[in-house]
């Protein structure tokens, strides 16, 4: 027989074994023994390399598992499964699972003991997700916030904040389209998730390393959620002598506000925020960290410039204008 033969036959056999334990798993309600099954079918595939992942076709099994209404022990032997193999072949397992990460993540709806399950799962995967698996997380986190159940948004939200304090430079550079997906469920009507998204979105600012605005964070993440607070926000930064870089990390909790308050009625508001875009502007060093908030500024700036009735006013608006275009280097926009 051929060596070629006989390698086949070696892992035929191996693909076997697997999934005969694969099956034994979800036979056992009971957490101990499923996780002494769990632990030897996990040590085979680490044994037997990451291609007996793919022979098993474990990714569908567990698709199809978690699809067909499945029981309480198919739904904790599946979470097991997830826990181990993260735990022991860490990044080697990441391109499989957001495959049916949804799915798990659907479980959070599911009992207590399910939910605190796959919560513990759902923490151990951020603090030692791949910080580069950031862009593949998080679309499919904030599509999952838009589901009706509470405890989907909670465990979500949660997970945004595990990531934030693992993935420092992926949660800073994507701030921009993270504060305004998180500041939505300051809103939502259950505290738990309103105090989850407070949480998450505090987690990912703490990455904001601005020394002129890291002492009033706390007050600008609070008027993020609530208008009635803009102006003292407005206030504060008013207040702030900017001498440090401006980048596009500090633009994504400040830029927000300052669009608000350049719609308010009040000239006045409008006239320090123009002062304060103004402020900044002269401080921002790349123009890649102001052009996410170009579409925000630019059409406020312009309003306040040319319709404000009172002249100084209109005066700090141009000159907020200007800056933010001297800013982005783009004078095709000012034509």
């Amino acid at each position: 027989m051929s060596n070629l033969n006989l390698n086949e036959n070696s892992a035929n056999t191996k693909t076997v074994v697997l999934n005969n334990l694969y099956n034994e798993i979800f036979q056992n309600e009971d957490v101990t023994n499923q996780t002494v099954i769990v632990d030897n079918f996990v040590n085979l595939i680490e044994e037997h390399g990451i291609d007996s992942i793919v022979n098993l076709n474990l990714k569908e099994k567990i698709i199809t598992s978690l699809s067909n209404k499945p029981n309480f022990s198919t739904k904790q032997g599946i979470i097991l499964i997830c826990h181990q193999l993260q735990t022991k072949l860490k990044e080697k397992f990441e391109p499989y699972l957001f495959s049916f990460i949804e799915s798990l993540i659907d479980l959070l709806d599911d009992n207590k003991s399910i939910n605190q399950m796959i919560n513990t799962f759902l923490t151990d995967f951020g603090n030692h997700m791949n910080p580069y698996a950031t862009i593949i997380i998080l679309p499919i986190l904030f599509k999952k916030l838009k589901e009706f159940s509470w405890k989907i948004k909670v465990g979500c939200l949660s997970l945004i904040s595990v990531i934030a304090q693992n993935a420092t430079t992926q949660i800073g550079n994507l701030l921009p389209i993270i504060v305004p997906q998180i500041t939505e469920y300051f809103w939502d009507t259950k505290y738990e998730v309103k105090q989850a998204a407070k949480e998450a979105l505090t987690a990912c600012c703490n990455n904001i390393s601005n020394p002129d605005v890291k002492p009033i964070i706390p007050i600008l993440i609070s008027a993020n959620g609530n208008p009635k607070e803009t102006n003292i926000a407005i206030d504060k930064l008013m207040g702030t002598t900017f001498v440090s870089q401006v980048d596009k990390q500090t633009l994504s909790i400040i830029v927000p506000l300052m669009n608000r308050g350049l719609k308010d009625r009040d000239v006045q508001v409008n006239r320090k925020c123009a002062v304060v875009i103004d402020n900044m502007c002269k401080l921002v060093c790349s123009e890649s960290d102001v052009e996410p908030f170009v579409d925000k500024l630019l059409p406020q700036l312009t309003r306040v410039a040319e319709e404000v009735p009172i002249p100084e006013i209109r005066e700090y608006g141009q000159r907020a204008k200007e800056t933010l275009l001297k800013a982005i280097n783009n004078s095709e926009i000012n034509k």
